[in-house]
């Protein structure tokens, strides 16, 4: 058999991979070029039609042509080992343009197709944790900013009580500071009395003594 002319990528193996594998729908593109100057009809089959779906899985490619082969692993089936299933690649030459349809064109060809190629597939189930790693360390950085901000909170709530404080002591000092001036007005009213009395005396003494 001739050499492979298409290019295929992937050219070797494809992957399954997610975290849903098994029980979501999974799809990879298969990219399929002719770089050939004939036109070729291309067929994709697939070891298990139950497990994967192709779309479109015939078709016809101009020269130059590019398509995407869509491969889905279906839902509901545990992912087998990989290296057991493989998706094979098919063309011939299809110059007639009279063949208006790639199905037409192969289920009027004779012998063996011009050229195949094997696709092996594997399986990867990711594991979650990775993702839950992540979103640990952010709950943590959260809670890190959290406490700080608690912090904060806590110095200026600190800060604000101090001054409160300075401001009580102040109050309390102006209120002594103004109990002091009262005693001094109180004592101050005292020695004027007191001098009242003083001079009462004096006069009451002078008069009695120009009675006398």
């Amino acid at each position: 058999m001739a050499e492979f002319a298409l290019k295929v990528d992937p050219a070797e193996r494809a992957a399954f991979t997610g975290t849903n594998l098994g029980t979501e729908p999974v799809t990879i593109p298969i990219k399929v070029t002719n770089p050939g100057k004939e036109r070729i009809a291309y067929k994709v089959k697939c070891t298990s039609n139950e497990i994967f779906r192709i779309r479109p899985p015939v078709g016809f490619l101009k020269s130059g042509d590019t398509c995407t082969v869509q491969l889905t692993f279906n839902a509901g089936k545990s992912p087998p080992e990989n290296n057991k299933h493989y998706v094979a690649i098919y063309y011939i030459k299809a110059e007639d343009e009279k063949k208006t349809t790639a199905r037409q064109a192969w289920s009027e060809h004779k012998g063996e197709p011009a050229g195949t190629k094997r696709i092996y597939i594997d399986f990867k189930k990711e594991d979650g944790a990775k993702d839950d790693k992540k979103d640990d360390k952010k709950d943590d950085k959260k809670d890190e900013k959290e406490d700080k901000k608690d912090d904060e909170k806590k110095d200026d709530k600190k800060d604000d009580d101090k001054k409160d404080e300075k401001d009580d002591k102040k109050d309390d000092d102006k209120k002594d500071d103004k109990k002091d001036d009262d005693k001094k007005d109180e004592k101050d009213e005292k020695k004027d009395d007191d001098k009242k009395d003083d001079e009462k005396k004096d006069d009451d003494k002078k008069e009695d003594d120009k009675k006398e």
